[in-house]
């Protein structure tokens, strides 16, 4: 199974989503919005929000990306 199909599952499959940190951690993958713009190319409608996140620098914006199941 290869980055993209991991996290089609991934996104079909849990109703939180992916972050780039999860991507990370999980499929060791380090560009997720690549990933998400491919397999939109291929048809997958998926969904994004912007959230804003504490770090030990301030809040940063982060970027989660879902499907509706």
């Amino acid at each position: 199974m290869n980055q993209q199909t991991a996290i089609l599952k991934h996104l079909q499959t849990n109703k939180r989503g992916i972050t780039s940190k999860d991507a990370i951690e999980i499929y060791g993958c380090t560009r997720l919005s690549a990933v998400v713009k491919a397999l939109e190319k291929k048809g997958h409608e998926i969904n994004h929000v912007r959230e804003t996140v504490p770090t030990r620098y301030g809040n940063v914006s982060i970027t989660r990306y879902f499907m509706e199941i």
